[in-house]
């Protein structure tokens, strides 16, 4: 039996837990000892994991010790961040894990915090000359009405989202083209409002919460996989959203795509990341003219990353062994597959 090596796996409550752990079960050569943290004592990958702990939020100021505390007594050698909030808050304390021998799968807290927040990641990479869409972050009514102006509606589409935000909450498709019945009656997840409709709510506060309001890329989307070192990209896979238009990938395949993978390759290096991260590009629009521009990034691993174990390339195994001081294999070839997501019931 080879030796043991305990990881973390947090937010043991998302529904993609089941395919995070498989990805670490295929792997024969390696005795996983999988634990699973979460807020939540109903959490779901409490069912797959080895050992299951309760933690506070990732945004709670006890949630990093509560975390050293589970990996000390669980003797854990890598924990691997699940959502933006506590890989934020575990990025803060790197060096307290180092210390110990345990590796957090994240890069440094300054290249954490600017990326995962999606108006100073687009600013910052427009400072360092990496082409990004058109956008503005108000912070008023006024600014916001301004902004969209500029940015072309009504005859443009654009998007409005928080600055920090996961699973699409808060993602906003500003249309012309949605109608009030059709909004009522029609549209899925309520994504598509006209502004004037929106505008209203947001009124309803002297300020405005941190916004990004940017062009609407209606090209291809790509949901992309990367394991970095030091700036360095060593794999680059992308996912092509095909289901839904926005928020977690339903369905998706693996491609091939020279231009996105140029793009990843340019953002890895500004911000200079280490260890697993997602990077969401798309085209500006359908004729897939120009280049893909990014829209978001998560400084973390993602949902659909087990998708590439079943391509041929396990990211999230070769984070982990980055995380060991170990090397991992280079320039694997993966094949285009279509991933597919389901419900599955857990009884206890």
């Amino acid at each position: 039996m080879s030796k043991r090596i305990g990881v973390i796996l947090t937010s043991c409550g998302g529904l993609v837990i089941p395919g995070l752990v498989g990805c670490l079960r295929a792997e024969k050569d390696y005795n996983f000892h999988i634990v699973g943290v979460d807020m939540n004592a109903q959490a779901v990958g409490a069912h797959f994991v080895d050992s299951f702990h309760i933690v506070p939020s990732g945004l709670a100021p006890a949630y990093p010790e509560r975390i050293l505390e589970v990996a000390r007594k669980e003797k854990v050698k890598v924990i691997v961040p699940g959502s933006d909030e506590e890989v934020l808050a575990l990025s803060q304390h790197r060096e307290k894990f180092v210390k110990e021998g345990i590796t957090v799968l994240c890069s440094d807290a300054e290249a954490v915090a600017t990326s995962s927040d999606k108006g100073k990641m687009l600013a910052f990479l427009q400072e360092r000359g990496v082409p990004v869409p058109g956008f503005y972050r108000p912070t008023s009514v006024a600014e916001l009405d301004k902004a969209v102006e500029l940015l072309g509606y009504p005859e443009q589409e654009l998007v409005l989202k928080p600055a920090r935000s996961r699973g699409g909450r808060g993602f906003r498709i500003l249309s012309a083209k949605a109608s009030g019945p059709d909004l009522v009656l029609k549209e899925p997840y309520l994504q598509r409002f006209p502004y004037p409709a929106l505008r209203p709510l947001l009124a309803e506060k002297p300020e405005l919460p941190p916004l990004v309001v940017m062009q609407y890329l209606s090209g291809r989307d790509f949901n992309v996989d990367a394991l970095t070192w030091e700036g360095e990209t060593l794999y680059s896979i992308p996912i092509e959203r095909l289901v839904p238009e926005a928020g977690p990938v339903q369905v998706g395949r693996t491609v091939h795509d020279a231009h996105v993978d140029a793009m990843v390759v340019q953002i890895v290096s500004a911000f200079g990341f280490s260890y697993n991260i997602n990077v969401e590009v798309a085209y500006p629009d359908e004729t897939d003219q120009g280049i893909p521009l990014v829209y978001e990034i998560n400084p973390r691993i993602s949902g659909p990353i087990a998708v590439h174990r079943a391509a041929g390339v396990n990211l999230l195994l070769f984070g982990i062994l980055l995380g060991l001081g170990q090397d991992v294999p280079r320039h694997l070839a993966y094949r285009e597959i279509t991933m597919q997501r389901c419900w599955q019931e857990v009884y206890s």
